[in-house]
């Protein structure tokens, strides 16, 4: 099977792109040798796995050049124009599918028109351009960006002229106003980083400056001093404000105003954002959610079910920067789908985006799921079968089937394979030194419930009505916990 770099590069194409690339190769204004063009419809037949054994450099070499002595440096340097050129079409593929780009409408446009003294045509393509500005139809953080380039271009096209001060006055005050949204973007995307690196890194984030400075700012006083009716950035700038908010004081009761009042703002205004900008936004109020539920906020368990929800239903994970993330969440959405009873949910979700999942992951989250779909209806039977065919890659993964396991075992009355899992468990636990302590509590603490269940099961004669309500009471340990009802 070839390797190369051109084809890492081409395995990440989706079939448009790909058809596309096709295009961008044939077209001899980007590339002017033939051989190029030759190979690159060679490998169509091949796409998108290239995974044939008969995909050779010799192979091919005989496809582009023809049957003759293979030349080993001719195919180096034929490879090497390949992946210069593809490294070109992300370049261009990512420039020309661009919404401001459509019709001619970009920065770069409008630059060569002022550059060339056309006046005119630069007056009509920068209302054009302020027109579709104004319509949202592009992710907001881009919005800013844009939009800023374009009134720095009027202020100076108008500056030149030596007149409209009125104008240059305005469209000053404008791009001062677009630089502040950025700015807010900027400060909200750098303190979650900030604080999300700290907490995974298990670094001190009072150690930042950049924190320390945005503690001291007083956002909320700010935010009252603009005029909703006055000013149409006001919806940015109070959502990102209210997002540094909750950010910062996600342990404090205070924050849940923010949580609330940022999530009906985010959902009525849904159609402003892009799915990269949705998508941003969507997983801070996750992770409040989930900090809320350590806090042991019951109510923030639902929250963070349509939060979730909110989150498949917004985002194109097809997108190479974010299709990682649904194998973050997709175990997440199951356990809470089959936690508050939406089982049809479940398993729609599961049909619907297991072909989403990157390959090394696929296998295991669409078995576990489906296993505790099956366990939760009374199939224990087709729930070990489905374990025994998947692999955990990691210590969550291995977590979670032994807890499965355990419980199938419990329901089948497989006591002694029960009690070994549960042994295994505790042993695999204090072995893992990557397992933070949040994290190891919580499996010793759910190892005990265990323990005591079985044991209370094999020998009900050594406990009493007291010992069923003291383990009763240790479950509400559990800031959540998917098979409660079950215990």
């Amino acid at each position: 099977m070839l390797k190369s770099k051109a084809l890492d590069i081409i395995k990440t194409f989706s079939p448009e792109e790909f058809k596309r690339f096709i295009d961008f190769t044939a077209s001899p204004y980007f590339n002017n040798i033939k051989s190029i063009t030759r190979l690159v419809k060679e490998l169509s037949v091949h796409y998108p796995g290239f995974t044939s054994d008969e995909l050779t450099e010799i192979s091919l070499y005989e496809k582009v050049y023809g049957k003759g002595k293979y030349s080993y440096s001719a195919m180096k340097n034929l490879m090497s124009e390949l992946i210069s050129l593809c490294e070109k079409f992300l370049v261009h593929d990512r420039i020309t599918k661009d919404i401001l780009r459509k019709d001619g409408n970009s920065i770069e446009l409008l630059e060569e028109l002022r550059n060339r003294g056309l006046d005119n045509l630069f007056n009509i393509r920068s209302k054009k351009f302020e027109k579709l500005f104004k319509e949202h139809v592009l992710e907001n953080s881009e919005y800013f960006i844009q939009a800023n380039k374009l009134e720095i271009l009027k202020y100076r096209f108008h500056l030149n002229k030596h007149r409209y001060n009125e104008l240059i006055w305005k469209g000053f005050l404008k791009k001062s106003t677009f630089e502040l949204c950025s700015i807010f973007h900027t400060l909200y995307i750098t303190t979650d980083t900030v604080l999300q690196s700290a907490e995974t890194l298990k670094g001190n984030s009072d150690d930042s400056v950049f924190i320390n400075f945005v503690k001291e700012l007083d956002l909320e006083s700010f935010i009252k001093t603009i005029d909703p009716d006055e000013s149409e950035e006001y919806f940015f700038l109070s959502l990102y404000s209210g997002l540094i908010l909750l950010t910062l004081n996600d342990s404090q009761e205070h924050s849940e105003k923010y949580y609330y009042d940022l999530k009906k703002s985010f959902i009525k205004n849904i159609k402003h954002f892009s799915y990269l900008d949705a998508y941003d936004i969507l997983k801070s109020l996750r992770s409040y959610c989930i900090t809320r539920m350590r806090k042991m906020k019951p109510v923030f368990t639902d929250e963070l079910y349509t939060i979730d929800k909110l989150l498949v239903e917004t985002i194109n994970f097809s997108d190479s920067s974010v299709k990682w993330y649904i194998g973050e969440i997709f175990s997440e959405i199951v356990l809470l789908s089959i936690y508050c009873k939406d089982y049809k949910y479940a398993e729609e979700f599961i049909e619907k985006y297991k072909d989403q999942l990157s390959e090394d992951v696929a296998g295991f989250e669409t078995g576990f799921t489906k296993a505790l779909l099956n366990l939760e209806y009374g199939n224990t039977d087709k729930t070990l079968e489905l374990l025994s065919v998947i692999k955990p890659v990691n210590y969550s993964m291995k977590t979670l089937i032994k807890n499965i396991y355990i419980r199938a075992y419990y329901d089948l009355q497989y006591y002694e394979e029960g009690l070994s899992m549960l042994d295994a468990y505790i042993h695999f636990i204090n072995k893992d030194k990557n397992i933070s302590e949040d994290k190891k509590r919580i499996a010793v603490l759910k190892y005990n419930i265990y323990l005591r269940l079985y044991k209370t099961k094999m020998s009900p004669g050594k406990y009493s009505v007291y010992d069923i309500k003291s383990l009763k009471k240790e479950l509400d340990k559990f800031y959540f916990l998917v098979e409660k009802d079950w215990f």
